[in-house]
């Protein structure tokens, strides 16, 4: 990998388990560069996303019978 920051993903679904059959998940992506993560929180979102130098982002969004989060988190 080269010097540049790395990034994770972490994503959440709850789900109500009487609409989907289960309770939701759990994900996180293995240390990637900065343009893979962001591809992928928008792979994740469906939609393209803009983030500034912070730390941190999160994204949440409704999905069938729950919620979903995204974190775009810089591993230090």
């Amino acid at each position: 990998m080269s010097s540049e920051e790395l990034f994770v993903v972490e994503v959440r679904e709850q789900r109500t388990s009487a609409l989907a059959g289960h309770e939701g998940g759990e994900y996180v992506s293995p240390p990637q560069e900065r343009e893979q993560a962001l591809e992928l929180v928008e792979l994740m979102l469906g939609h393209k996303v803009t983030v500034n130098g912070e730390r941190e982002h999160c994204w949440r969004q409704p999905v069938a019978g729950g919620q979903r989060s995204v974190l775009l988190r810089r591993v230090d």
